[in-house]
């Protein structure tokens, strides 16, 4: 018969696999509601295209995402700016994708989703192996970072999606730390009027939110690298106990800049805020910004770059919050400390931030 300790030791092992199993359901789960960001990243010998949605607005009916995406021309970098409402029974049955845009496009389409597999197919993939997909894009996206954006061409591709194996996981920044997604892979070949195209998804595996993390279609592969929410602890305490700890250093979550470029998005007004009550609660702190980098482009631009957002950050304390500029101090750093390999669009991701310093040696 075990011994007293022997059970006691046990039930302690069972207690610790549970809390191990729902820290981990916890980290995976990604909600979907008014305040999500979601990133996604293109690689391109530039440096990695980023494409950013944010959930505006959720309610029992419906889900309204507001997608932008920027073209490069010539002149230099248009912002676009469209919105799509998915109503919340489109998400739990619709087996119809819409992913382009084009002039003069409705804001919703029912029975169609446009970042998401639904719940219900989902669950086939999962139970049979197998679900219908009708696929509303361009014949041929090419490599251009503006295809969703589409001036015309748009058909709807029908076929069947095949569970594929694979990784399990996917590693996204989620507010700002790396999480291994649980995902379900797929992929078919979908054809209209003769034309065929070969589809690849990665959906995460959540019936409450099976958002699409990877799209490939052809050569055209997109990936998304940071999810930021809002989380039930104010981004000013995060910040608050990790620059008061040891370490003295934290990273500022939810900054957002076009690619190659040290323009803060509207999307940051939240990080800067959060910064901003911090600065306001401790007035005696002096805080040096850090600018990173991934290492595409060479040192010498990605320097710059860092430095420039950097920057870019403190003048907006400065200006916005009114911190005196003797508390604040900017430097780049480049693509000297990264910290994640840049082998990877999640990778890249990561190494490209902006930290808090507090000057407390």
């Amino acid at each position: 018969m075990p011994s007293p300790f022997r059970r006691s030791f046990v039930r302690l092992l069972a207690a610790l696999a549970l809390l191990a199993a729902a820290v981990a359901a916890s980290a995976a789960t990604i909600p979907l509601r008014e305040g999500l960001v979601v990133v996604s990243a293109v690689s391109r010998p530039s440096g990695d295209e980023e494409h950013l949605s944010l959930v505006t607005a959720a309610d029992a009916a419906q889900v309204t995402t507001q997608v932008e995406f920027r073209i490069a021309d010539g002149k230099g970098v248009t912002v676009h700016e469209r919105t799509r409402r998915v109503r919340r029974v489109d998400l739990a049955e619709a087996t119809r994708l819409n992913v382009v845009f084009q002039a003069g496009d409705a804001e919703s389409f029912p029975g169609a989703l446009l970042d998401h597999l639904s719940a219900a197919t989902l669950a086939a993939l999962k139970r049979d192996g197998r679900a219908p997909l009708v696929l509303g894009t361009l014949a041929d996206l090419g490599d251009s970072a503006d295809w969703q954006l589409a001036p015309a061409g748009r058909k709807y591709f029908r076929g069947t999606l095949k569970r594929l194996a694979g990784p399990a996981t996917l590693t996204v920044l989620a507010n700002g730390r790396p999480v291994a997604l649980p995902v379900v892979r797929a992929g078919g070949e979908l054809a209209v009027a003769g034309t065929r195209i070969d589809v690849e998804v990665w959906a995460l595996d959540d019936p409450a939110n099976p958002l699409l993390l990877v799209t490939r279609q052809g050569a055209s592969r997109s990936q998304v690298v940071r999810i930021d929410w809002p989380g039930p602890q104010p981004q000013a305490g995060v910040l608050e106990r990790a620059l008061a700890g040891k370490g003295c250093r934290a990273p500022l979550d939810g900054l957002y800049f076009p690619t190659g470029s040290a323009q803060l998005l509207p999307r940051s007004q939240p990080a800067l805020d959060a910064a901003a009550q911090l600065l306001q609660r401790h007035p005696d702190w002096r805080l040096a910004i850090e600018g990173h980098t991934d290492n595409v482009g060479g040192a010498a631009y990605n320097l710059a770059l860092s430095h420039r957002r950097a920057a870019a950050v403190r003048d907006a304390l400065v200006a916005q919050a009114r911190i005196a500029p003797s508390r604040l101090s900017a430097t780049g750093l480049g693509l000297t400390r990264p910290v994640a390999t840049n082998a990877t669009l999640e990778g890249r991701a990561a190494n490209r931030r902006v930290e808090l310093v507090r000057q407390c040696r």
